[in-house]
């Protein structure tokens, strides 16, 4: 399978489009260093490599091959990713919780 490094930048800046997350946030979420991400939406950089560009498509709650858009699924979780995306840290821990109530009472 081959991705094309434009593919990756055009769909990590339209993510951070939809989801009004900055550059300094995808790093504090992802590690990625926030100049490298910079480098990516400013098209000085072409690609990055495939650990920082998987932890960008996680921090979305995609796989790389569904970020990029080679892996469709009908029943997408776009519209729920992007409104978790918009959570401020306080908002994320109590989804957290929420979550963990609701998976701990199955």
């Amino acid at each position: 399978m081959k991705i094309e490094p434009t593919a990756f930048r055009e769909a990590m800046i339209d993510w951070l489009d939809k989801t009004g997350v900055g550059a300094t946030e995808l790093s504090r979420r992802t590690g990625v260093s926030k100049a490298q991400i910079d480098k990516l939406r400013q098209r000085r950089a072409v690609s990055t490599n495939v650990e920082d560009a998987i932890r960008i498509s996680a921090c979305f709650g995609q796989s790389l091959e569904t970020f990029v858009g080679l892996n469709r699924d009908p029943n997408s979780r776009d519209s729920l990713m992007v409104r978790i995306a918009r959570l401020n840290p306080t908002q994320m821990a109590m989804l957290d919780a929420l979550l963990h109530g609701l998976l701990a009472s199955k």
